[in-house]
């Protein structure tokens, strides 16, 4: 009737790094990147596979897997950089006094065209390299752990309606448990996060500078003070997954199929790290399931010599709650969450065909196209500075947050990145493949491949403010092998492109806020038409700084 299989599996690994990043001169922002985890998991899996006498056919079973992580982090990031005001860059004029909310204790100078009102706020860098090793000796590690509890059914079958039509249908069901425990710092920077100056003092006066050796240094770096207290945040993820498939067999040399699904991706906590924040509050380290529908058309056709083969499908992915890693500000520390785009679409058709030209010689090829590849609804609060900078709107928007047990209204900016591409994913890209082979002595053989690929131009971020150029790229190899050894000469890259493959970026400025908003807001009135924005929007609009880190050719 049918076999059992019983499936066991455990795995252990233990994983350091160790990065010490080059400290150049006037470097504003570093990081020193020393953790060390331990992983395990173990799995088990009971499987039926049926081998009945008849047309209909299924596989059913019972999976449970459990992962522990423990990652012990000594990771420093030290800014010395960030926005205490606006400068003005231009005639000097005069404006009301700020708010008394707005006026720090410690005053800027040294720019002419700096108006009383805006005597207070302003813009300082300085290379951090000096303060590195202090801050690396004060570091205390921090612990930070993860375990998942994976347990799932599932059922598929087949059933061979005639000789030309078969019917598959398959589900699972999964229920899966997710925690995360780690030291909090109450919204406040990270755990190995140090802020030199900037939003905390005049970068320019070396005697403000508060660093590990000296006062100033936040009680939540995990160098200094008490323990840091430590949470644990749950959530469970129950849901099915189901997938339907019709195949026809149109003849000898053609099959089609139709097949609908609908995929989930359970949510979670963002990274085991936890990033720059410590633990904030869940509300701001969670994220929900993904789930994406999946409707696909497609066809197989092989030549009656069967020397051909071409394969065509064309598919809509419809995304809801897609989960995208974006850049947040939580108090006045920059880290990267995971968080959720409420709509996406992924529309396109791949074309794949292979030729077996002669004895020797196989031409491969493959194409993929999207008719669409964007965001439908994509709307995220953000008080950061530098993503409203980035995204280029903002709807104001009242929240509320809980301070001290109290809830209080704050204004913040809901930005929307509807109608954006998705990062990372080229309009068109191709592929076209020869591979030679010819036999020699007894059982050996000799072989010539030339791989060939196209990649169109793509953004690098969600924001689609930076992308990167189309590339081509041809890879050589050259060799001589048997069943049983092999021997090859390559040259990748043989034309010498020089376009980056791969890249990512993130605001240069970490340390802008809202509050640079509200403040410009308070005067922005009464701002000169010849400083406004020439792109429109508030008066004095924000420039934010951008870094890029890109894997060279």
């Amino acid at each position: 009737y049918g076999t059992f299989s019983l499936l066991s599996g455990y795995t252990k690994a233990d994983v350091s790094t160790d990065v010490d990043f080059d400290k150049t001169d006037l470097l504003t922002a570093m990081q020193t990147i020393k953790t060390d985890s331990e992983t395990s998991q173990y799995s088990q899996e009971l499987r039926f596979t049926s081998d009945f006498e008849g047309p209909v056919q299924f596989i059913t079973g019972l999976q449970y897997w459990k992962e522990e992580v423990s990652q012990t982090d000594n990771n420093n990031t030290v800014f010395g950089a960030g926005v205490t005001c606006p400068l003005a860059s231009g005639p000097p004029f005069t404006a009301p006094p700020l708010p008394p909310t707005f006026a720090p204790s410690y005053a800027c100078t040294g720019n002419s065209n700096i108006v009383p009102a805006f005597a207070r706020y302003t813009y300082t860098e300085t290379s951090v390299a000096p303060y590195m090793d202090d801050v690396g000796r004060a570091r205390v590690p921090t612990l930070v752990q993860r375990n998942v509890k994976h347990k799932s059914a599932y059922l598929e079958f087949e059933w061979d309606v005639t000789e030309q039509l078969r019917l598959i249908g398959e589900a699972r069901y999964i229920d899966e448990d997710n925690s995360v425990a780690a030291p909090t710092t109450a919204g406040s920077q990270g755990p190995g996060t140090v802020i030199l100056c900037g939003a905390t003092g005049d970068c320019r006066a070396a005697a403000s500078i508060p660093y590990a050796a000296a006062p100033g240094v936040p009680a939540s770096f995990a160098g200094l003070g008490a323990p840091l207290t430590r949470l644990t945040y749950k959530r469970n993820d129950s849901y099915v997954s189901p997938k339907a498939t019709v195949q026809w067999k149109a003849s000898e040399d053609l099959n089609t199929y139709a097949s609908y699904s609908i995929g989930k991706k359970p949510g979670g906590f963002a990274t085991l790290t936890i990033g720059a924040f410590g633990l904030p509050s869940q509300a701001d380290v969670e994220f929900e399931p993904e789930q994406v529908k999946v409707y696909e058309l497609g066809a197989k056709w092989t030549s009656p010599s069967r020397t051909l083969q071409i394969n065509g499908a064309a598919f809509l992915q419809d995304f809801t709650d897609k989960q995208v890693s974006t850049q947040v500000i939580i108090g006045n520390t920059l880290g990267n969450r995971i968080t959720n785009a409420e709509g996406g679409q992924l529309k396109g058709l791949e074309l794949a065909a292979t030729w077996r030209a002669t004895e020797n010689l196989t031409i491969g090829a493959g194409l993929t196209h999207f008719f669409a590849y964007e965001f439908t609804n994509y709307r995220t609060l953000s008080g950061g500075a530098a993503e409203i900078a980035r995204v280029g709107n903002c709807t104001p928007v009242t929240t509320v947050v809980v301070e001290s047990g109290v809830n209080k209204a704050r204004a913040t900016c809901l930005v929307d990145r509807t109608g954006n591409k998705f990062e990372d994913v080229p309009e068109t890209a191709a592929a076209l493949n020869f591979s030679y082979r010819k036999p020699f002595g007894n059982d050996s053989f000799w072989f010539v491949d030339v791989d060939t690929s196209y990649a169109g131009e793509r953004f690098i971020e969600d924001d689609n403010t930076i992308w990167l150029e189309a590339y081509t790229n041809v890879d050589l190899r050259f060799g001589v092998g048997s069943d049983k050894w092999e021997a090859v000469l390559f040259v990748n890259n043989a034309t010498d492109d020089d376009k980056v493959r791969s890249a990512g970026s993130g605001p240069a400025n970490a340390l802008a806020t809202v509050r640079l908003n509200q403040t410009i807001g308070a005067v922005g009135a009464l701002v000169p038409a010849n400083m406004r924005s020439p792109f429109g929007g508030s008066p004095l609009g924000l420039r934010i700084p951008t870094q890029v880190f890109a894997n060279m050719p």
